[in-house]
């Protein structure tokens, strides 16, 4: 199959769920994590991440490796299947391969779901723990150290219990404590997911050797079959390498005729691989998805066109125009003007007075000295400056050195404390240059805070989607990273799983974006680390009551300054209003298919009825007829799919009274409300998702039953706003 993965695949590859082989899997775990639900991997002991995403483990008794629950393992019944890749090297009594613990204690009944050693035999042991313990064995010979890797897997079914490794099934053998009949696992505790020890919080029992991928399915018992297919390759479970489609640039063909809609798209030609250049190219992949295409049409008899909407589904690469006679009643949408009321011009402009300091130098002498960190040796200076700004989250300085043994010792990437008046500054050396002439030589040196190890050049770039967490705890990790503190001085919230991603940003990055959020920065601790501080920590009416951190005075404070006079024009008021109570208006109609029982002709005396939808006031008439309003506010329900690229909005087909329902399709963006019209908006902000959105619609219901004036006559309808 094209672009099915045949190694391990990059971090952040997303599950192929239409595979057949992902039904029912709940999770999927290697040294990145869990892959299915986004979680990190943790470590335990002396286990390590090996470079080919495999897990090493010694074998002693607190090695191993878990993950937080997975939620699908909640999906369970009386069948099961875990499959492990593992090359076991060290083994103790009832040594654990993968474990789910009933609590977090590891008492009775110890394990909700377990594969492990059968005490000291060479078998292997499957057991389920709901309020008692029961399981069974495979047969002797099953299970020991090897040098080889083997593919371990166990398939429930009710009772029936089959052991497989490398694709060879063995029946189940003895029955252990109460057995499986009618058993299933209590996920109640929702303790982590542990690999090569039986529990995270109560470790032991532990297995020592190389653990690849973990796969558990924990209501589908896969057949032997199934299991060979994800012995021989279990990467292919992930989704596909996107490949590029490339499409003629001729134009789509387009056939007419009453009532239909038709189009003959272009064949792609042959994808063209992008793995294994030396570029890098950016695709937009085309799915099947249904798109309006704007088309225009002339109802019989009627003078006037009218636009209309069609969805076709199909390979959508563009939107066209084409002309079809088809019966139809569209109006347009009515917006409504909004502007800055009123700006009051200022009746004169003045010019206050400041005090500047008498013409005197202002010099206070600094103390300082500089220590590197490796060995405590000094470092001779003859000055140096110091900036930064509340919006960097590394401050910069530069070292003016008196000669060349003092430049000879910046070696770049040293550390270097810098203390002035007292205030450590925590540094790393990042260049050095001299200057020689054949009268003058100058050296110098510079460095930024240590707060510059969370960006580039130092930092590697993080994809990753978060697990549920919170706002302080997710920026003391990602500081963590650099080996940092991070001071967090703002207020702290919930961040559900999968809100915080990163796709290929910095520690840096991502912190800067969580201080954003709730309208903070983040700057440098001088001393080393950094801060998430408010940008304005008090309110401008709360000015007169606030302590100042700091007085800053000119006699004492202010070395330098200057005094310029700009002309500008003046203002004494500026009102605002509030935009959305002014709000654009909704205004269409269209033919009522129920009512008309699929009609889009009627003869004299024939009733033809219509929807108006509507947010503003309306007036409704016909050139000839009668016109009668038979329902006001009839609701209907219905459910759309739409897509949010990046953005807090989107259209649905109808006007859209009320929100019932948000089933998401990937990340989950939050609660969806009406915007206006057919408009919906994210109450979380912008995001990248697709959404299965349930709403109501709104309508009046009108009749025009037309008057006998000929065999054939026009009637000519006007929808227009009226003010209320």
């Amino acid at each position: 199959m094209s672009g099915v993965w045949q190694c391990r695949p990059p971090l952040g590859t997303p599950i192929d769920w239409s595979n057949p082989l992902t039904r029912g899997l709940a999770t999927f775990i290697d040294a990145a994590g869990d892959r299915v639900n986004g979680a990190p991997l943790t470590l335990m002991g002396a286990a390590v991440k090996r470079e080919d995403g495999a897990i090493y483990s010694p074998g002693g008794s607190s090695d191993g490796a878990y993950v937080p629950f997975a939620p699908g393992l909640l999906n369970v019944g009386l069948d099961a299947t875990i499959i492990l890749f593992a090359r076991v090297t060290a083994l103790v009594n009832t040594s654990a391969l993968v474990s789910v613990p009933h609590n977090a204690s590891w008492s009775s009944p110890w394990g909700a779901l377990t594969l492990q050693r059968n005490g000291t035999n060479s078998a292997l042991r499957f057991t389920v723990g709901d309020t008692s313990y029961g399981g069974v064995d495979s047969v002797s010979g099953f299970f020991y150290v090897e040098d080889d890797v083997s593919c371990y897997a166990v398939s429930r079914e009710n009772s029936d219990v089959f052991f497989y490794k490398n694709g060879i099934g063995y029946a189940a053998g003895t029955t252990e404590g109460v057995g499986l009949s009618n058993r299933s696992p209590n996920f109640a505790n929702r303790q982590r997911i542990t690999i090569a020890n039986r529990c995270s919080t109560a470790p032991g029992e532990a297995a020592g050797g190389i653990f690849l991928p973990a796969l558990i399915y924990p209501n589908r018992a896969l057949s032997i079959e199934e299991l060979n297919a994800i012995r021989a390759n279990p990467w292919q479970l992930y989704a596909p390498r996107r490949t590029v489609f490339f499409f003629s640039e001729s134009s789509p063909e387009v056939a007419a005729g009453p009532a239909t809609l038709s189009f003959l798209l272009p064949t792609p030609l042959v994808p063209v691989a992008t793995r294994g250049t030396s570029r890098r190219w950016s695709v937009k992949r085309l799915i099947p998805v249904g798109r309006d295409l704007a088309v225009r049409h002339l109802a019989p008899g009627v003078v006037a066109d009218y636009a209309a909407a069609h969805s076709v589904a199909g390979w959508v690469r563009r939107s066209f125009a084409a002309a079809h006679a088809v019966p139809s009643m569209v109006a347009g949408v009515f917006r409504a003007r909004h502007a800055v009321l009123e700006v009051n011009p200022a009746s004169r402009q003045w010019t206050s007075r400041h005090g500047i300091p008498a013409d005197t130098a202002i010099f206070r002498p600094a103390s300082w000295s500089a220590v590197f960190d490796d060995d405590g040796s000094s470092l001779d200076l003859s000055g140096a400056n110091i900036t930064g700004d509340r919006e960097s989250y590394a401050w910069s300085v530069d070292l003016t050195l008196p000669d060349a043994e003092a430049w000879a010792d910046c070696t770049p990437g040293r550390r270097l404390t810098l203390t002035v008046s007292g205030q450590p500054f925590a540094l790393v050396l990042e260049g050095r240059t001299r200057d020689r002439a054949a009268t003058s030589a100058e050296w110098t040196a510079t460095a930024r805070t240590v707060s510059c190890l969370l960006g580039e050049p130092y930092a590697a770039a993080l994809s990753q989607s978060w697990p549920e967490t919170t706002a302080s705890r997710a920026a003391s990790e990602l500081a963590g990273l650099a080996g940092l503190s991070c001071s967090w001085e703002v207020c702290d919230w919930t961040l559900p799983a999968g809100r915080l991603t990163a796709d290929a940003e910095t520690p840096a990055s991502v912190l800067s974006r969580l201080a954003q959020s709730c309208g903070g920065m983040l700057q440098p601790d001088p001393a080393g680390g950094v801060t998430v501080r408010y940008r304005y920590p008090v309110g401008v009416t709360e000015y007169a009551d606030a302590a100042p951190r700091a007085v800053l005075t000119a006699a004492d404070a202010v070395l330098t300054l200057s005094e310029t006079f700009s002309a500008q024009p003046g203002y004494d008021a500026v009102t605002v209003v509030d935009n959305r109570a002014a709000a654009d208006g909704c205004l269409t109609w269209e033919l009522d298919d129920d009512r008309n029982a699929g009609r889009d002709t009627f003869p004299p005396g024939s009733p033809c009825y219509f929807r108006v939808y509507h947010e503003v006031d309306y007036a409704v008439r016909a050139t000839s007829g009668t016109l009668e309003r038979i329902a006001v506010d009839e609701m209907e329900r219905l459910t759309e799919t739409v897509g949010f690229d990046d953005e807090d909005t989107a259209d649905l087909d109808k006007l859209v009274a009320a929100v019932d329902a948000v089933v998401w399709w990937g990340t989950d963006l939050g609660a969806v409300a009406p915007n206006g019209g057919a408009n919906v908006l994210l109450s979380g902000g912008a995001g990248f998702s697709v959404a299965e959105i349930t709403y109501r619609t709104r309508y009046d219901v009108w009749k025009l039953v037309p008057a006998a004036l000929g065999e054939a006559f026009p009637v000519m309808l006007e929808l227009a706003e009226v003010s209320a």
